[in-house]
């Protein structure tokens, strides 16, 4: 008995220090071959983004079609002969023709007004630009150096090389874009056509691997993020949604040039949150600033008034708590998650940490409990050691006594 008891222990021994030497030499590794693993890593995300893209698509037409199989092609179970895939392919065809509507929308009030201006925004331009060279001569001038003009004369063969090699990279791009846009499309409709087969396989499968407790965790955390960025981004669209049109109506009521480009720039940037008013606006701001300077300042102030009624009333009442993180997180996640996937991490930063901060949350107070430790952050305002509670002998209170997790839990119900 004594025998087994000391192989046990030294066993654990083992098993805790090869663990603890292979994430030594795993965080080593990332250290020396950082930028091998991080071209791997983008090449892998490359090969994936029509599959990705394909998996965004679906996501976010799957609301619509449930709404067209419900409301609009109801009446088509009632038909005999019928196949029940029928209603299925309707209502996912209707959902890809409201989108291409509202992109359509989106042109149709852009385009217009940059044929119409088209003249006029490439004259202020120039004018910019001349005067941009004109102050650039001037000071290339006192330090006794070339023109601008000269400047280019001299590299004018670097400066042709360089224009063909970016028209030649901007055809690969649009035309890579339009390629993966086609096989994404494909992808996200056949996952919705036979969206409950996909979904209850993979189930099967897992179910199949993982234990049942792992197994029923599993299903609680998914349906959460389900939970989280489909509240997330449906009011996120929504709340941008009503921005832009709030942008609109007051440029056109005070008579702001470039409404409808302005309008549309800042209601699709407004997405982002915190940076995204920022994003927007500037470029608006310059655009005006070409055709009426007083007119662009009072953008900014337009701006500014939108910007504080919607952060203070409408975006808490479309959004509410879905997230429930502190500001600097949401900052923070931004800035790190945007920084790792672009414009696509901008947008689903905040309701990924969102589920990040929830899991760690939850090993946290279940670590506590099983400590005998208290939860709530305001037990550790007072105290500098959890020995305190240890000398006094205080229990850790039921994790329903939580007030983090009271969101949670009125979810959960």
């Amino acid at each position: 008995m004594l025998k087994r008891f000391y192989n046990q222990k030294y066993m654990s021994i083992a098993a805790h220090a090869t663990l603890g030497i292979a994430a030594v030499i795993l965080v080593v590794a990332l250290f020396v071959r950082f930028g091998e693993i991080r071209t791997a890593l983008g090449d892998l995300l490359a090969v994936l983004r029509p599959i990705t893209i394909g998996l965004v698509l679906a996501y976010f037409c799957n609301p619509l079609m449930k709404l067209g199989e419900r409301y609009v092609f109801g009446w088509v179970d009632r038909l005999r002969h019928v196949p029940r895939i029928t209603k299925r392919v309707l209502s996912l065809l209707l959902s890809y023709l409201l989108i291409v509507a509202v992109i359509a929308g989106v042109l149709l009030l852009v385009l217009p007004e940059l044929i119409n201006n088209y003249e006029s925004l490439i004259g202020n331009l120039t004018s910019f630009v001349l005067k941009g060279v004109s102050w650039a001569d001037e000071v290339l001038n006192l330090v006794n150096a070339d023109s601008v003009a000269g400047l280019i004369q001299k590299n004018s063969d670097r400066l042709l090389g360089l224009a063909a090699s970016l028209l030649a990279e901007a055809v690969a791009t649009v035309t890579g874009a339009v390629a993966t846009l086609t096989i994404s499309l494909v992808l996200s409709f056949f996952m919705l056509i036979h969206k409950e087969v996909w979904t209850a396989g993979l189930k099967r499968t897992v179910a199949a691997i993982l234990p049942r407790r792992s197994y029923a965790e599993l299903c609680d955390i998914l349906t959460f993020a389900n939970r989280t960025f489909g509240r997330y981004l449906v009011g996120s669209v929504f709340d941008s949604l009503l921005v832009g049109c709030e942008v609109y109506l007051l440029l056109l009521i005070f008579g702001v040039p470039y409404s409808g480009l302005v309008s549309v720039m800042v209601g699709v940037t407004n997405i982002i949150p915190y940076f995204g008013p920022f994003i927007g606006a500037i470029p608006s701001f310059f655009i005006i600033l070409t055709q009426d300077t007083f007119k662009a300042f009072l953008f900014l102030v337009l701006i500014l008034v939108v910007q504080q009624i919607d952060g203070n009333f409408i975006n808490p009442r479309i959004i509410g708590k879905t997230t429930n993180i502190n500001s600097m997180w949401v900052i923070l996640a931004i800035t790190v998650i945007g920084g790792w996937l672009g414009i696509l991490g901008m947008l689903i930063a905040i309701p990924l940490f969102s589920v990040i901060y929830m899991l760690v949350r939850r090993a946290v107070h279940a670590r506590l409990a099983r400590r005998g430790l208290p939860i709530s952050r305001e037990a550790y305002a007072s105290v500098f050691s959890v020995s305190h509670y240890r000398k006094h002998g205080e229990a850790a209170p039921a994790e329903g006594g939580d007030t983090d997790t009271s969101t949670e839990k009125e979810e959960e119900k």
